[in-house]
């Protein structure tokens, strides 16, 4: 079952294809699931963001109650060892963590700070920061002084140029990568969204296997991840 989908991305539900998995085959997982929208205003009400690209992803998925219980227990389960770095904002930070400390598993809260925010404040705190969370337990952080920091400042968090609402940087994602895999390591990226991780993995020689459950984006991120592959050849 591995052999037959490592090194693709596949178009399905997340959940289906981690149940197809064997338990623990996986080195680590990576991966952005979608951000819970809902909000509370200064005044203590709830509010959904209407803006254009918050709408994208509440139509990926997002939602205030997603719950990422069987996610998580799932992805524990095909884990070699508890090994994954979630993307997030502070909702979903706040689910992962508790389930984290509810399991005895260790964790560490990476922001990215970034310095060119979307100019919306409608009497709120500025959206400069977004949140990764690594769980694990009993493994080392690898990387080295400059890839292991802990925390991360960037004009922007998108990779620039890619048809998504929420493309995260290859660079970013590289540096993470490197302080927790090793080469040939199978990373299992379950919202593989713009293809992202594969990019990723290929260039730092990682085995992958990601999911994209919207045909759209999982056309594209392929289309993506072929280009730099035949790129790799060329150069």
């Amino acid at each position: 079952m591995i052999k037959e989908f490592e090194n693709k991305i596949i178009n399905a539900d997340c959940l289906d294809i981690l149940k197809k998995l064997p338990d623990k085959s996986i080195d680590c997982i990576l991966t952005d699931p979608p951000y819970k929208q809902e909000y509370h205003t200064s005044t203590g009400t709830e509010k959904t963001i209407k803006r254009e690209n918050y709408s994208k992803i509440g139509a990926y998925g997002s939602n205030s109650n997603l719950d990422y219980t069987e996610l998580f227990y799932l992805m524990v389960q095909k884990l070699k060892k508890v090994n994954m770095f979630i993307f997030c904002d502070k909702e979903t930070k706040y689910d992962f963590m508790v389930l984290a400390k509810k399991n005895g598993f260790c964790f560490r809260e990476i922001p990215f700070l970034k310095t060119a925010p979307t100019p919306f404040t409608n009497n709120q705190w500025l959206p400069n920061i977004e949140w990764g969370i690594h769980i694990y337990n009993e493994l080392p952080v690898m990387g080295d002084y400059t890839t292991k920091k802990g925390w991360f400042v960037m004009p922007n968090f998108k990779e620039a140029g890619i048809d998504h609402p929420t493309p995260k940087r290859v660079d970013v994602v590289g540096m993470i990568l490197q302080n927790i895999t090793r080469e040939n390591d199978l990373v299992f990226d379950a919202f593989s969204g713009s293809g992202t991780t594969a990019v990723v993995c290929h260039n730092l020689k990682r085995r992958f296997i990601c999911v994209e459950k919207d045909f759209n984006y999982w056309k594209t991120s392929c289309k993506r991840l072929q280009d730099h592959q035949k790129q790799g050849v060329l150069f």
